[in-house]
């Protein structure tokens, strides 16, 4: 579904981001969010780790209806300070390596891909580590 999605004419990716100087969504705002996406002709949406399972769950609801689940991609954020997203002022931090990203449990949350900004990569060894993981995991990579 997630290469069919991408190689739509006018697909249309959504990128979900969280601004954390702002509290965090509620579940009711999350699930607005994913079924207007979905409704309005999203191709895929691309949202953090922490909020993939609260998509997955919504985007299962539409399984037997018609527009069905959007394929869900996951961002990955770099740690910074070991939070997972970047702090007001600071510059992102390298990925960690692809072994440690836990590829496997974002594929079992509900993630089709990954997404990963280049400032994040340390060079190509990165993201052709990456990839392969990825592609070891049966996930796409955007």
């Amino acid at each position: 579904p997630l290469q069919r999605a991408l190689s739509a004419p006018r697909a249309v990716l959504v990128d979900i981001a969280q601004d954390p100087r702002l509290a965090p969504p509620s579940a009711f705002d999350l699930e607005e969010l994913s079924t207007r996406c979905r409704d309005a002709g999203a191709a895929a949406l691309v949202v953090p780790s922490d909020l993939l399972a609260a998509f997955a769950a919504e985007q299962a609801t539409a399984a037997s209806s018609y527009p069905g689940p959007l394929p869900l991609i996951c961002q990955l954020q770099p740690s910074v300070g070991g939070g997972g997203s970047e702090a007001a002022g600071e510059a992102p931090q390298p990925l960690a390596e692809p072994s440690s990203l836990k590829l496997g449990e974002l594929r079992a949350l509900g993630a089709e891909g990954v997404m990963v900004r280049s400032s994040a990569l340390e060079g190509g060894a990165a993201l052709a580590d990456l990839v392969s993981a990825a592609v070891a995991e049966a996930l796409g990579v955007v």
